[in-house]
């Protein structure tokens, strides 16, 4: 079986690293498989492209180079027919089974390919990007970006083999609301390693040692980005609380934001910048990092489409042990935190209600090594790499129906 495994990411950008490859590895792992043509979107110059991606057995990477023509819709639409033209020009000439798509946008391309060789695919990581946009400020409602979207999420409703969702409770909207068949949904939330992202006591000290923090100091550790679909302003924010409310309190913000522009939103909260350390890391260093924290931030917009995702920094953070300070309504993991524990519920606008958010988390710290175990128990019972294998046979199983 020749599968095409199309990606809207670069090879070297976090999802890619933290999502993708380890699902290349399960599909290259199945017996039935016999080449993975991988294709992921480079949005640099060529000449300062370097491929970094690690050889996986049967599979081949085939980068597509966006180019920034200077005008956004100019490159989106040459970004689309560079692409468009790449896949289908192959797809002509290598004839794969099944296309697998990771993430809406990247769905359309096997749309396209259905529409025009009637290849099966599959999306997964499947949301409801547009709505996320829409909801999140960043698109407005009769924008052509939000159209668009939509209008690609809608055909893959209806085109493709199966919709893999990150969350249940897009799988039961999605059967319940929008009437597609449970034969064709799936869940897979976004998967971590336990092994690589397992709590490390001497990474701890080592790291701490590193930074000046000491022994008795309580570590808040933030991944990720800003605005958006992210709070921004509101989040660092909640910095400044949790360094008000914590006797000795250190921040570490691993984050692409450049350092200059963070400053300025530290300061602007008046966060004491002795107390802050922030920098980015490659992906195998992160666990290290978090190891030397106590807690997590996972400062999402809370909107009702959040209630579909998946996000990647909380099975990371639960892996290592920590507890998460997590708005409601987002993905599967605010309930999962109400049930089970492994954090706490936060309104980031409600002073009182982050308070008691701290109190939760502090108790939790209280537990010491037991605690952290506790939590890791929820990674590997909600973001185990097992399901997708698990997933991915249902899926192979099913070919044959084509």
């Amino acid at each position: 079986m020749k599968i095409f495994y199309i990606s809207y990411w670069g090879i070297s950008e976090g999802l890619t690293v933290s999502t993708v490859l380890p699902n290349l590895k399960i599909l290259s792992e199945d017996e039935r498989v016999d080449s993975i043509e991988f294709f992921t979107v480079e949005r640099i110059e060529d000449r300062n492209f370097k491929d970094r991606f690690i050889p996986i057995n049967k599979v081949h990477h085939h980068p597509i180079h966006s180019k920034n023509l200077g005008f956004f819709l100019f490159t989106k639409i040459a970004d689309w027919l560079r692409i468009k033209n790449t896949i289908s020009q192959s797809a002509k000439k290598m004839q794969p089974d099944l296309v697998i798509c990771r993430g809406a946008m990247a769905g359309a391309f096997g749309t396209m390919l259905f529409k025009k060789f009637g290849i099966p695919y599959l999306v997964e990581s499947f949301e409801p990007h547009a709505d996320y946009m829409l909801e999140s400020g960043v698109w407005k409602k009769n924008g052509l970006r939000f159209r668009l979207q939509k209008k690609t999420e809608a055909e893959i409703k209806k085109y493709a083999k199966f919709l893999v969702t990150v969350s249940n409770n897009y799988c039961q909207h999605l059967n319940k609301e929008e009437g597609i068949a449970k034969e064709r949904l799936k869940m897979v939330p976004c998967t971590v390693n336990p092994v690589q992202f397992q709590f490390n006591s001497e990474a701890r000290q080592l790291v701490r040692e590193k930074l000046v923090i000491g022994a008795d100091t309580r570590v808040g550790i933030y991944l990720g980005k800003f605005g958006s679909i992210y709070y921004d302003k509101e989040a660092f924010e909640v910095f400044k609380a949790a360094e008000q409310y914590f006797d000795n309190f250190f921040l570490v913000l691993l984050s692409p934001t450049d350092k200059k522009e963070l400053t300025e939103k530290l300061n602007a909260v008046k966060f004491p910048l002795e107390k802050v350390w922030m920098g980015t890391l490659a992906h195998g260093e992160v666990p290290n990092y978090l190891s030397a924290a106590d807690f997590a931030f996972s400062t999402i917009k809370p909107a009702d489409c959040r209630r579909f995702c998946s996000p990647v920094k909380d099975g990371e953070y639960w892996a290592n042990g920590l507890p998460i300070l997590l708005p409601d309504m987002v993905g599967d993991d605010s309930e999962i935190i109400k049930r089970e524990g492994g954090g706490a519920i936060m309104d980031v606008n409600d002073n009182e209600n982050l308070k008691m958010a701290f109190d939760s988390i502090l108790q939790q710290l209280l537990k010491g090594i037991l605690g952290r175990t506790e939590i890791a128990s929820l990674a590997l019972k909600y973001r185990n790499p097992d399901i997708s294998k698990k997933v991915y046979k249902e899926i192979l199983d099913g070919l044959n129906v084509f």
